[in-house]
């Protein structure tokens, strides 16, 4: 059996505290309503806008995210799409 990779590195103090508070070991997923209006895949800028807003208005918002909220550029940083000259 492999160990699964931490979502953020280094896995220090403060990352540690990170994790705590936003991916705890004994969350429960809720008990899931009958029909959603909306399913966001994926908690960056986009889907969290998208799901807040849309919650706002009185859908309900199922938020699909598989590591941490806030997506690669909050978390670790953007990804360059060319270099620079």
């Amino acid at each position: 059996m492999s160990v699964a990779e931490p979502l953020v590195q280094p896995l220090d103090d403060a990352n540690q505290r990170l994790l705590d508070a936003v991916h705890p070991e004994d969350w429960r997923n809720p008990d899931l309503p009958d029909v959603y209006h909306l399913v966001v895949a994926g908690g960056g800028t986009a889907g969290l806008v998208s799901a807040v807003g849309s919650a706002g208005l009185g859908a309900r918002v199922a938020l699909v995210e598989r590591a941490l909220l806030g997506g690669d550029c909050l978390n670790v940083g953007c990804v360059r799409l060319r270099p620079r000259r």
